[in-house]
């Protein structure tokens, strides 16, 4: 059965991501606060367009965030009527792209890890022409059991480049070296296979 993620932020580098995505095989949900950019869609059969961020969330196994920065994270997830904690299922994963706060990104996860949810912390590096061509680095932590999800569902290729430190949402240095060796992310070449090196 198909994964169905949840794509909330489609801008400059959440666009060609989720695109790769879809190259990809998954099935993806969309969501930006600017309506046109579902535009740049049209023609994907496996692309739906989502109203809201709620909608989109209650219909995925995984949610990927790319926003701007922790306190739109922090309201979209916790705030309102629509808060994304009020209708995501237990079991289902959360991982933030964005440039959060570490701090912000740590109580997340626990608060989410008390509902049953996880939260993985993986912000990119590599720009627009990356998020294109599917070679974004990726730094990433969280919970070994959500981040090995994370690894299974995304099927590609990654190597562990450092750690910084053992906590519950730690942050792995993942670097893209070659073609047998790019940065763990569900956003890479759909040609790739996983591969742990």
């Amino acid at each position: 059965m198909t994964t169905t993620i949840a794509f909330i932020g489609l801008g400059q580098m959440g666009a060609p991501m989720a695109l790769n995505l879809l190259k990809a095989g998954f099935t993806v949900i969309g969501h930006d606060r600017a309506s046109k950019v579902a535009d740049q869609f049209v023609g994907q059969p496996h692309f739906h367009w989502a109203e809201s961020a709620s909608s989109a969330v209650s219909q995925a196994e995984m949610v990927v965030l790319m926003l701007p920065d922790s306190s739109i994270v922090d309201h979209l997830l916790w705030q309102g009527d629509d808060a994304l904690s009020r209708v995501m299922k237990s079991g289902s994963l959360i991982i933030d792209m964005g440039s959060s706060d570490p701090l912000h990104t740590r109580q997340n996860a626990e608060k989410f890890a008390d509902l049953g949810i996880g939260f993985i912390d993986a912000p990119v590096s590599g720009g627009v022409k990356r998020a294109i061509a599917g070679t974004l680095a990726i730094m990433i932590g969280g919970d070994a059991a959500w981040v090995e999800r994370a690894y299974f569902r995304s099927s590609r290729r990654f190597s562990i480049f450092s750690t910084f430190n053992n906590s519950p949402i730690s942050r792995l240095m993942v670097i893209s070296l070659t073609p047998n060796s790019r940065a763990i992310s569900l956003y890479l070449n759909p040609r790739e296979t996983r591969s742990k090196i």
